[in-house]
């Protein structure tokens, strides 16, 4: 009874923790990222060389709409997953796990028409 709660809060507070902690690793290093920015500033007397200054971290990219050819090797990728799966869970027979076959297999069908109806594709 006990372990029926357990482990699934035990899980939960492992994926938690390790999602806080990689935040707080990237907090870390934004932090000696200005601190090297605001050492930059000081004159080369001080010991400190202003060519050597980090670069800054990388801007987000702006959303381009995909391209048709990526998209249509993505739905067909994502299609093959979802078949192989389904041909896996076919061994067990026929039941409500074949779902993890099936969302994946019509999610790259559906990438594939896209693909197809924007007409760029080859």
């Amino acid at each position: 009874m006990i372990a029926g709660i357990l482990v699934p809060v035990l899980s939960l507070a492992i994926i938690f923790g390790f999602v806080g902690w990689m935040r707080y690793l990237r907090h870390l290093e934004h932090l000696a990222y200005y601190e090297a920015l605001a050492k930059s500033g000081a004159t080369a007397s001080q010991g400190v060389d202003a060519s050597r200054t980090p670069p800054p971290p990388p801007a987000m990219a702006p959303r381009l709409p995909p391209d048709p050819r990526s998209l249509l090797h993505r739905g067909v990728l994502t299609g093959a997953v979802g078949v192989a799966l389904l041909v896996g869970l076919l061994t067990l027979g026929i039941g409500p796990w074949l779902v993890a076959g099936l969302i994946p297999l019509f999610v790259g069908l559906v990438e594939v028409l896209f693909a197809l109806f924007d007409g760029k594709a080859p």
